[in-house]
């Protein structure tokens, strides 16, 4: 679902991911903006690692809007959330043309992101923003979670009027439907019930009959059975305060599909039980919306948080957590082997070594832990830990360790590579290593048969595409590379958008747009995966293009 589709369908923020992209910024004109424009607003997680200042340059605002109402959401991606966040809500100059429409899709975008607080500074700086319909809807709907019934019920400006959904654009039918079902709460929760019959004759002459909130506004009236079955939409504030409203309990499906402001209220409210708020720091996890030492912080802050507890029961990432923190530090390497060698999704994967940062840099590099080596490394590497990722690698595969010529082996040595290429005190050599590596990929697997060559021209192109490496630079036969295409490529618009991007300069438009990408990227085609990093090289996003293909490499090792 596009984010047009629904201000809320989908949304996270990432604080703090990989490090491999923390030098980027450097390398880049990164300005302060002046004036009061929403777009030179300052989300403040992201002044550590901005977009250059002019990162909009390229895109009218037309471009913009269109691409912050439908960008995608990564949901297994953490260094595309981390991409996807700086891209929207880093401080710059405006598109060219832009007004307080284009500010509010910002604005709204960055609440998407789960950014409450931010996107309430910036409608209180930036009033020309705060009185657009988009504006309004978002100052509503803060209020809302902040239990300020009163202050969006007295809110000017949302009547949801009279006029034929035939004659409604896609924009005016959404704020018709949000002014009455807003209208709809508000009779509900003052006991107005002629208002609450003429909001649900308004929302069923704007096709939302049977919405969910009649059903909880009859309740509330006590027009209905106080124990009549009542299934919660959970989508936008409205929905979060008729739970509250009606004192249903909060419940770990609601975590599930609740988009990011819902899940940041849940996991800001004391009042929230320990078991949805188990769910919601796994959740918040796993999307990037809190970064591991965050994550890690909350869960060790709850009561009785301890392997045995009732609440993190089903939480696969806490419950290790648990297990590995309730040992002294000297003994938590065994459990932590074994939750590094439990096979898990790499999402998964990514999550626990965010979370188990600290215990991964403890362990020593020494032949005690040869075995794991690999685990460790993938690890490590998943955190940005290069140097411990090094190590570990070269405890993998020393002396009677692992095979070197093992495709994961190889793919994990083509990650390691990749990130080397950073910060290497000769960057020739450096990226001659990859190339290097790279071509160690593709002859070994040449040599077995067709299917491993097409994943290893996979592999290969996703280390070139994120290297910046020219195809002349490596040895591929263009039958190879055809023959990797698979089926797991972008939609023809969506190759389109994103080269029109590349041929205007637009930064922040190809960075969101791949973004969307990443969360595919495991099983995007080849092709499409060297587009994606090779653009973002090409827009002078080099740091975010390697930890992007550090990533993707890493998802396709299994150790």
């Amino acid at each position: 679902m596009s984010f047009r589709a629904s201000l809320l369908a989908a949304g996270a923020c990432s604080l703090v991911i990989l490090t491999a992209t923390g030098a980027f910024a450097q390398s880049l004109d990164v300005r302060p903006v002046s004036g009061a424009s929403s777009f030179g607003f300052a989300v403040e997680e992201m002044l550590a690692r901005p977009f250059p200042a002019d990162s909009w340059r390229g895109s009218a605002f037309r471009d913009a809007e269109n691409i912050l109402a439908d960008f995608g959401i990564p949901g297994s991606s953490r260094v595309g959330f981390d991409l996807l966040a700086r891209a929207i809500a880093s401080p710059g100059a405006e598109p060219d043309n832009a007004g307080p429409a284009t500010g509010a899709a910002r604005l709204a975008a960055i609440y998407a992101l789960g950014r409450t607080g931010d996107v309430a500074r910036g409608l209180g700086r930036i009033r020309s923003v705060a009185e657009t319909p988009l504006g309004r809807r978002l100052g509503a709907e803060l209020k809302l979670l902040a239990g300020n019934d009163a202050g969006a019920c007295g809110a000017p400006g949302f009547d949801p009027g009279t006029a034929e959904p035939a004659t409604l654009s896609p924009e005016e039918m959404r704020e018709a439907r949000f002014a009455a079902r807003l209208r709809l709460f508000c009779a509900a929760v003052s006991g107005d019930g002629a208002n609450a019959n003429a909001a649900i004759a308004r929302l069923k002459v704007l096709g939302a009959a049977g919405d969910w909130a009649e059903a909880a506004a009859n309740r509330l009236l006590k027009r209905a059975p106080a124990r009549a079955s009542l299934t919660p939409r959970f989508e936008d504030a409205i929905d979060y305060r008729l739970v509250e409203a009606l004192g249903l309990a909060r419940t770990v499906t609601m975590i599930n599909r609740a988009p990011l402001p819902l899940l940041r209220a849940m996991l800001d409210d004391p009042q929230t039980p320990d078991v949805v708020r188990a769910a919601a720091i796994e959740r918040a996890l796993r999307q990037g919306f809190l970064s591991g030492e965050n994550a890690r912080k909350q869960a060790l802050a709850m009561a009785g948080f301890a392997p045995n507890a009732g609440f993190l029961r089903n939480r696969t990432l806490l419950l290790d957590l648990a297990a590995i923190t309730s040992l002294a530090p000297a003994a938590r390497g065994e459990a932590l082997a074994a939750a590094l060698i439990k096979p898990r999704p790499f999402a998964e994967f990514a999550a626990l070594s965010a979370l188990l940062a600290p215990e991964i840099a403890a362990m020593r590099i020494d032949t005690g832990n040869a075995a794991l080596g690999a685990p460790l490394a993938r690890a490590a590497l998943s955190v940005g830990d290069l140097s411990a990722a090094q190590g570990f690698f070269r405890l993998a595969t020393g002396a009677g360790g692992v095979a070197k010529d093992d495709p994961n082996i190889q793919r994990l040595s083509l990650a390691l590579a990749l990130a080397a290429t950073e910060s290497a005190d000769s960057p020739a050599q450096a990226r001659q290593k990859l190339i290097s590596a790279a071509q160690a990929r593709f002859d070994s697997a040449a040599a077995i048969g067709p299917a491993q060559m097409a994943e290893a021209v996979r592999d290969c192109l996703i280390a070139a595409g994120a290297g910046n490496l020219g195809l002349a630079e490596l040895d591929l036969p263009a039958e190879a590379i055809n023959a990797s295409s698979g089926t797991g490529g972008l939609g023809v618009f969506q190759r389109i958008r994103f080269s029109d991007s590349l041929r205007r300069g637009a930064r922040a438009e190809a960075a969101i747009l791949a973004a969307g990408f990443s969360d595919g990227g495991a099983e995007l085609a080849s092709a499409d995966a060297w587009l994606a990093l090779s653009g973002l090289n090409q827009v002078g996003l080099a740091g975010d293009a390697r930890a992007l293909g550090v990533e993707w490499l890493l998802s396709g090792v299994k150790l």
